[in-house]
């Protein structure tokens, strides 16, 4: 038998080598689930046996994402989940359903994942959170100018 390769090592190299790495097979956008773990845009993965805790939370009520705890570490890392709101969220779900042990805090977290907001919400959140800025660097140059 040959050597088994990590299909994750090779794109978790960060600097100017990550952009001549080549196209990964495991999925070219958002996250892609399958036996060894999730990758989320080519960089960022765990695997299911990294998982320690996980834990669902909605940003400002709207956005969901999922904070992940991997095992010997005593911080949450952040996995967003703005690419599945533009459509694949099920397509996703049933992949990590697929691939995935049962009893993974990570799948348990996904499937209290149930009630996802509206288009028109998730639009009108984005144009609040564009005016708010707006006027928040509005009022910091109007500061400034004088």
């Amino acid at each position: 038998m040959g050597t088994e390769v990590d299909p994750f090592k090779q794109y978790t190299q960060l600097g100017p080598r990550m952009l001549q790495l080549p196209v990964p097979p495991i999925g070219k956008y958002g996250p892609v689930a399958n036996e060894n773990g999730v990758t989320f845009y080519y960089v960022n993965h765990f695997k299911w046996s990294e998982v320690q805790d996980a834990q669902l939370h909605y940003f400002h009520g709207v956005l969901p994402y999922i904070k992940v705890k991997r095992i010997g570490s005593n911080k949450y890392a952040f996995w967003w989940w703005v690419a599945l709101y533009l459509g694949g969220f099920e397509n996703f779900k049933a992949d990590v359903l697929e691939h995935a042990p049962a009893e993974n805090p990570f799948v348990i977290e996904l499937l209290k994942y149930t009630d996802r907001p509206s288009k028109k919400k998730v639009i009108f959140y984005f144009i609040g959170v564009f005016i708010v800025e707006i006027l928040f660097f509005g009022f910091l140059f109007w500061l400034i100018d004088f």
